[in-house]
């Protein structure tokens, strides 16, 4: 068998997301790891994206603990990722921690969690993070 590099490893793993195989995503992360190949931002968001879609959120938690152990950025993107699967996992406080604590949120991530709040009974936040964030734009621009 050829091996794998992170463009082929990418690849597969997004094939088992979109087929919602979290024990293949599982699997095939932990074999990525062990042929010392490192997944980057956009494998995490996949992964991280998969486990908002089925609700595993052991996994998820998994993932966020290996991307603060492995010094990746949270960027928007992973950042909106942790936040819908944070949310969508039935965990908004968490989901809110993450929101607050970043500092480069972008529009998906201030959708994210007002979609997370909104869904949880929290409509009442929502809104106020929708005031907070029509705030933010105006002193912005």
């Amino acid at each position: 068998m050829a091996k794998r590099d992170m463009v082929s490893w990418h690849a597969l793993l997004s094939v088992y997301v979109e087929m919602r195989m979290m024990e293949l995503v599982s699997k095939s992360f932990d074999e990525m790891e062990d042929t010392k190949v490192k997944p980057d931002n956009c494998t995490l968001v996949n992964i991280l994206f998969a486990c908002a879609r089925t609700g595993a959120l052991r996994q998820g938690e998994w993932i966020h603990a290996y991307i603060d152990k492995n010094g990746f950025g949270i960027d928007g993107f992973i950042t909106t990722a942790l936040v819908d699967m944070y949310s969508k996992c039935g965990n908004i406080e968490k989901a809110t921690r993450v929101f607050r604590s970043t500092s480069r949120k972008d529009i998906s991530t201030w959708n994210s969690i007002i979609s997370g709040r909104s869904t949880h009974g929290f409509g009442e936040q929502a809104l106020q993070i929708l005031f907070d964030l029509l705030w933010c734009f105006e002193l912005c621009c």
